[in-house]
Parts: structure tokens; C-alpha cells; sequence
């Protein structure tokens, strides 16, 4: 299947595949992930995340498809730093923001900033420029585990850096009038808070757990006496059923679950997240926004439980609305994360040895084709300076039959001043029409002997100008 468009998810809980299609995002194979293989995919030396994704793509018969990897690591940084839209400079201080955010050098690591959304209103707009930074081992891994499970790989993504651009981009478009917007998307492994006024945004918070966090508490609950909780189950409970209510008894593949025993065991989870939104209401829009009530929207796999908007707006005391809920609550990630290319994010890591070889063919690439211009270009000139000569030719074999003539003095003066005159006038006639012509084979030929590496060939000019010659290169 190898006309396919995959995309690849690496999350601490899972990893999956999906198939791109006109119609959406085709969940395709996934596997759940212990916190053992999570830890031992990023140890130095080790091949499991290429072994663990090469069985992924065997299963789901995908090999020599084109593949874009979304992934977490231990060592990820993504972030968002603004700064005033007239600031063209701004690449100097985005870097520098990044690197205190990711905490290592990024002379010898990946890494990518790219300006992508803009306040929409306000005297004092800002544009909003995505971070991403990882350690090099870590992009090596994910670009040698594609290449081992047959993937043709097209770009690595951070995925947060996706869901942070989709989520600012979403949180200014609700934001048109004076009410404040807060954006809350609840996604798998992590979330967001993101809040906007008059289409200006105002704050960005990350926040280091997702519904894979109710997932696991919910498992470990139902899984009672045995040894392995069940995952499955518990996903069945949160996306199919919903928050029970209290009192209520769920049945499910011929259990009788009672909400007595879910409730307490998500509840931990979903509290930690009110708190996360109401100290963003507090102390993020409390001096910046009107003295209108935030309207919370919910976004990610989090929208997908039935009956959480109402819950949320429950504890809050705000409006709380369901936005963009995920087909596939599996894939919600993925899903939004996609989302967020449409809006012309182009982030991407690749490794420093991978980036050090384009280069160097893109540098050779570049000498061979100026190499090629400039020999056309020679031969062209070349070309121009001979019909100029046949043209001058009469004039020239005029003077040398008056040669041998004007060796002897004429007896004549005056016939001795007109050959003379004659031949003077031909020679002006030919530094006119050719100049001083630059030397184009030995320009050439040094050209050939500069290493690739040095530097990169795009235009030659040769000029002339009376008695003197130019060559810029």
C-alpha cells in the first residue's frame, strides 16, 4: 500500500497509525505502550522503538508509505514566544527564548522556530512564533525506526508545537467580541489553556497530563484482583458511556459497573484540571479583560466524554461548550494535530547529520549548475567576440596588404600619413569592438578546484568597459 499518506503517532500510552483521507483521519493499528517501553524506547543504543514500530507497520501492511511522525520524548520542548509585529529581527530573540525553555545547547541539537499566527485587532499587535527543540539522539532514533519499518518519512513533529498552534489559532477565531475566551484543550497526554479577547491572545499554558491520565486511574479501578488493568474497558466506560451519575449502574460487556466506583477514581484527574482553568481565569484575564464571564470551550479527546462540558461548567459556575469533539477519541490527537498543518505550520526536526548532508548536495547541486552557466555563458561570449571578428576581418586584411607597403617610407609624405591614418583607425576600430576580453578559460578552471563545501556557485558575469575586463562571481 504504498500510495498511502500515514501518520504516526509516538505517545507514552500508545503508538498509532492513521491513514489520511478525503474524508478524514482512518485510525489503522495502535499499540498500547507500558511506562517500561516507553523508557526503554529512548535509551541510548536501544532498538525498540524501531523494532515496536516496524511490527506496527507489518500489521497494518503499510510498508514504503509516506509517513509523518507526531511524537513526544522525554526531552521535547515546545512553547510559544510573542513579540511586536513590527520587530523584523525577531528570530534572535525567539532562539533565544528557546534555548532557556529547552535547557540544552541547540548548536549540535534539532530544532525549528517559525512565525505563524498574528493578533487580529489592537493598536499593539503581536506575532506568535512556534518553538520546537529536541536532542539529536532522540530525532536520530524516530528518522532510523521509520527508515527500519519501511516509511518514507517526511517530516517529524513535535506534537505539542501542532496542538499549541491549532489551539491559539482556534481560541483568537472564537475570541470576536469583548466576552474572554478560554480554550481548554483536554488532549491525551497533555492539554492546554489558551485564552483570547477581541481576537487578541492573551495567554498560553501547557498543562502535563491528558484523558490518558483518567484512562489509567479508570483501568486500575476496574481491574479489581487481576494483574493487568484494562485499558480497553476503562476507554469503553469514558467515550461510550460518559461521567455516570451518582447512583447510577453502568452495564458493560456483562459487567455491572456502579458509579460509585468510577466517580472516585477520575475524580482526582478532573480536579486537578479545574484548578488549572480557574487559576488562568483568576490571575491570566483578571487585569487584561472586561468584567464579562470567560466562556470555557473544551476541546480534545476530552471533549468526546459525554457529560464533562456540563460537569466543567458545574464547578466553574461558567458557560462550557463542546468544540471540535475527535471521530476517533483514540486518534484526537492526531486528529487536531493535522488540523494544525492546514494552518501552514511547517515545523519540523530533522537530524543535525541529515541537515549537514542536504546541505552539502545542495552545495554541489548548486556548483555543478554554475559550473554549467558559467560555460554556456563562456561559450556564448565566445561566440559574440568571433562574429565581431569575421566582421572587422575586411578591415584587418586591408591593413595587412598595406604592411609590407608602409615598412619602406613612401617617397610621398602624404601617401605615408594616409596608410599610416589607415592603419591606426583599424586598430581603434578593433579595441573598440572587442575591449580587453577576460580570460574565460583560466576563470573556469579555477573555478572547478573550490570545494563544495566552501562555498556555493550562483551567478558568474564577465563585462568589459574600454580597455579594462571584468569577471564577478
Amino acid at each position: 500500500m504504498t500510495s498511502s499518506q500515514l501518520l504516526i503517532e509516538i505517545a507514552p500510552a500508545r503508538l498509532s497509525v492513521a491513514r489520511q483521507t478525503g474524508k478524514g483521519l482512518q485510525p489503522v493499528a495502535m499499540r498500547e505502550l507500558t511506562l517500561e517501553d516507553w523508557n526503554q524506547m529512548w535509551l541510548a543504543g536501544s532498538n525498540a522503538l524501531g523494532t515496536q514500530l516496524s511490527s506496527l507497520i507489518d500489521e497494518a501492511s503499510c510498508r514504503g508509505a509516506s509517513a509523518t511522525v507526531y511524537y513526544q520524548s522525554p526531552t521535547v520542548a515546545c512553547g510559544l514566544f510573542s513579540c511586536p509585529q513590527q520587530v523584523r529581527d525577531f528570530s534572535t530573540a525567539a532562539r533565544l527564548a528557546l534555548t532557556d525553555l529547552a535547557g540544552f545547547d541547540l548548536a549540535e541539537n534539532a530544532w525549528a522556530i517559525q512565525p505563524l499566527l498574528r493578533d487580529r485587532s489592537g493598536e499593539a499587535k503581536r506575532r506568535h512564533i512556534v518553538l520546537a527543540a529536541d536532542k539529536e539522539p532522540v530525532i536520530r532514533a524516530i528518522s532510523s525506526a521509520t527508515a527500519q519499518a519501511g516509511l518514507r518519512s517526511q517530516r517529524i513533529v513535535p506534537m505539542e508545537s501542532a496542538l499549541l498552534a491549532w489551539s491559539v489559532d482556534r481560541s483568537i477565531s472564537h475570541s470576536a467580541g469583548a466576552q474572554p475566551i478560554v480554550f481548554v484543550h483536554f488532549g491525551q497526554s497533555r492539554s492546554l489553556i489558551v485564552a483570547a479577547c477581541n481576537r487578541r491572545l492573551l495567554l498560553a499554558r501547557q498543562v502535563d497530563f491528558g484523558t490518558d491520565r483518567l484512562l489509567e486511574a479508570l483501568a486500575g479501578t476496574l481491574a479489581g484482583a487481576a494483574d493487568k488493568p484494562d485499558t480497553r474497558l476503562a476507554r469503553n466506560v469514558l467515550f461510550e458511556h460518559g461521567l455516570p451519575k451518582y447512583g447510577e449502574t453502568l452495564t458493560i460487556a456483562d459487567q455491572q459497573l456502579r458509579a460509585a466506583d468510577i466517580l472516585p477514581a477520575i475524580q482526582p484527574v478532573l480536579q486537578r484540571m479545574l484548578v488549572e482553568i480557574r487559576q488562568s481565569v483568576r490571575f491570566g484575564l483578571a487585569e487584561k479583560t472586561s468584567s464579562e464571564q470567560p466562556l470555557v470551550f473544551l476541546s480534545g479527546s476530552g471533549a468526546s466524554i459525554q457529560g464533562l462540558s456540563s460537569a466543567f461548567a458545574a464547578e466553574l459556575s461558567l458557560e462550557c461548550i463542546s468544540d471540535s469533539p475527535p471521530p476517533h477519541p483514540a486518534s484526537a490527537d492526531l486528529h487536531h494535530a493535522r488540523s494544525a498543518s492546514r494552518l501552514g505550520l511547517r515545523i519540523q526536526l530533522r537530524p543535525h547529520s541529515e541537515i549537514v548532508a542536504s546541505s552539502v548536495r545542495s552545495t554541489r547541486h548548486a556548483l555543478y549548475a554554475g559550473t554549467a552557466a558559467a560555460l554556456t555563458l563562456g561559450a556564448a561570449h565566445t561566440a559574440v567576440l568571433m562574429q565581431q571578428t569575421r566582421e572587422l576581418q575586411p578591415q584587418l586584411d586591408a591593413a595587412t596588404s598595406m604592411a609590407p607597403a608602409s615598412i619602406e617610407l613612401p617617397a610621398d609624405p602624404r601617401q605615408a600619413a594616409t596608410e599610416t591614418n589607415a592603419v591606426r583607425s583599424t586598430i581603434s576600430a578593433i579595441d573598440r569592438t572587442l575591449g580587453s576580453a577576460a580570460d574565460l578559460g583560466s576563470v573556469l578552471r579555477e573555478l572547478c578546484t573550490i570545494p563544495a563545501h566552501i562555498a556555493i556557485l550562483t551567478d558568474i558575469d564577465f563585462t568589459g568597459s574600454g580597455e579594462s575586463a571584468e569577471c564577478k562571481i
